[in-house]
């Protein structure tokens, strides 16, 4: 008779030989909607933020998304979220035809197809985390 472990581990391998993980990147809740979205750039920062005059410094992940061609994007998006506040959701979605109204409210002078690389500029000067 099999002992209690050897059944445990015999278990294990039968369901994950059962479970079908070929399609779990696809299963990403950032990329529904849009058949074409497509990851541009994925990076972690660290910002101070200081209530009460107690500093907390919160680790964040952005992710820039784009649909369409990289030198001609249909569509920008941005996804903010945080490592301890699983409800902190941050999200911005621009499309091409929307551009021309935002750049102008926002006095911005660089065309639609340069945000992708903006964005990425941009976060690579927020404060990067300590490497432990």
């Amino acid at each position: 008779m099999e002992n209690i472990q050897e059944m445990a581990d015999n278990f294990d391998s039968k369901l994950m030989n059962w479970l079908d993980f070929s399609e779990i990147n696809q299963l990403d809740p950032a990329l529904s909607g849009y058949p074409d979205k497509k990851v541009y750039h994925e990076d972690t920062f660290e910002v101070t933020v200081v209530l009460e005059q107690q500093k907390c410094v919160e680790r964040l992940n952005a992710r820039i998304f784009f649909n369409g061609e990289y030198s001609n994007p249909t569509n920008v998006s941005m996804e903010i979220t945080s490592e301890k506040d699983l409800f902190f959701c941050y999200q911005f979605d621009l499309k091409d035809d929307e551009w021309c109204a935002f750049a102008a409210g926002q006095k911005l002078k660089i065309e639609f197809n340069k945000l992708c690389g903006l964005l990425k500029k941009m976060l690579g000067q927020v404060g990067k985390p300590d490497k432990q």
